[in-house]
């Protein structure tokens, strides 16, 4: 209970991050706040799950409709940082778990609020990554992997644009972390998970798709199941 209640702070926390940093804001003033009419939230408003149930999805001072990716951020951070600790066998792979999920939720949330990524912060996260993977986990860096991933998909992308420049990013990541074979295997449960919920998306005339949430889940299944 203590792991989800953990998670889902931090949660809260990169959704902030998330919606602040691609607009320019800072991310540590002004104190929250409602976007719509701009009044400073309580405490009982920032307790995440909890804040957001109570006053049913909607600004207690507006009345604004709040959108549900604020909630479902947090149960997502909250359910799978409970996930990192039952599965690392170690130190070094719980900080590593816990670093990949902060960064596959902050630019998931980042997709889905702008179907666009902050390309210096997604840097800085990515050096953060590769140095815990080498120097915590010991595993190698694929960079051979990575340059050709990016060579291919930054190509395809400016061809067919059926690709977003986030989506490669995260792809050359992925294929620098883990290799070539494992990003097969995420490209292949990704488009699956997203055809899946294509009849959903469909329904709600959703029909630009953000592809990094996809990208992201389908690299949190296979990174636990293996």
């Amino acid at each position: 209970m203590l792991y989800f209640l953990v998670g889902t702070i931090i949660g809260s926390f990169l959704t902030l991050v998330a919606w602040r940093v691609p607009r320019h804001e800072s991310i540590i003033a002004p104190r929250s706040h409602c976007d719509n009419c701009q009044h400073y939230l309580d405490t009982i408003d920032l307790i995440p799950i909890l804040g957001f149930s109570l006053n049913k999805g909607r600004c207690r001072y507006c009345k604004e409709k709040l959108s549900p990716v604020l909630l479902l951020g947090e149960i997502v951070a909250g359910s799978l940082s409970v996930s990192c600790f039952y599965f690392s066998s170690t130190k070094s792979q719980l900080i590593f778990s816990l670093s990949l999920l902060a960064f596959c939720l902050c630019f998931s949330l980042m997709d889905l609020f702008y179907h666009a990524i902050h390309f210096p912060t997604f840097l800085i996260f990515a050096i953060y990554l590769s140095g815990i993977s080498f120097f915590c986990s010991h595993s190698t860096l694929n960079w051979k992997s990575a340059l050709f991933t990016a060579s291919i998909f930054y190509l395809f992308s400016s061809l067919t644009h059926s690709f977003g420049c986030g989506d490669v990013d995260l792809l050359v990541l992925c294929a620098l972390l883990f290799g070539s074979w494992r990003l097969g295997q995420i490209i292949v449960l990704a488009c699956s998970l997203c055809l899946l919920t294509y009849p959903i998306l469909y329904y709600h005339k959703i029909h630009q798709i953000a592809f990094i949430p996809y990208l992201s889940m389908a690299l949190f299944i296979l990174y636990f199941w293996h």
